[in-house]
C-alpha cells in the first residue's frame, strides 16, 4: 500500500472533499459548417474551483488536482508563435493574466503564480 500526499501552492496537503482553484485556460474555437475545420477565436482564462474526491474513474484512476504551464504552451493556448518576442508576449499573454490575479509580476512569477492548485479555505 501507499499514500499520496498533493500539497498546494501554500504547503497545504489536500485532503478528500477539499475545494481547491486552479488557473484554467483554454482556446477559444469557432467551428464552420464542415466539422472538420475549426479556427481559434479567442483564449478563455479564469479561476476554477473543484471539489477533490479520491474516487477513482472508471478506469481506475485518481485525477491529478493541478495544471502546469510553461512558456511555450502558454503562446499555443493564445494562437502565437512558440518564439514570439518578449513585448508581445507580455502584452497578449501576462497582461490578461495579470487582470484575473490582480497584480504584475515578472514572466516566471506569473506563470508559478498559475501553476498548481490552491486550497480554499473552509469557512469556520
Amino acid at each position: 500500500m501507499f499514500q499520496v500526499i498533493w500539497k498546494d501552492n501554500n504547503g497545504v496537503s489536500l485532503k478528500n472533499g477539499d475545494t481547491y482553484r486552479i488557473f484554467s485556460i483554454m482556446a477559444e474555437m469557432q467551428y464552420e459548417d464542415c466539422l472538420f475545420y475549426s479556427h481559434q477565436v479567442g483564449t478563455e482564462y479564469k479561476w476554477v474551483e473543484k471539489i477533490f474526491s479520491v474516487d477513482e474513474d472508471e478506469y481506475g484512476f485518481i485525477m491529478h488536482p493541478g495544471v502546469y504551464y510553461d512558456r511555450d504552451q502558454l503562446c499555443e493556448l493564445w494562437d502565437l508563435p512558440t518564439d514570439t518576442g518578449e513585448d508581445e508576449f507580455r502584452e497578449c499573454v501576462l497582461e490578461p493574466i495579470w487582470e484575473v490575479l490582480g497584480k504584475e509580476l515578472g514572466e516566471s512569477e506569473t506563470i508559478d503564480a498559475i501553476n498548481g492548485f490552491e486550497i480554499i479555505p473552509k469557512p469556520v
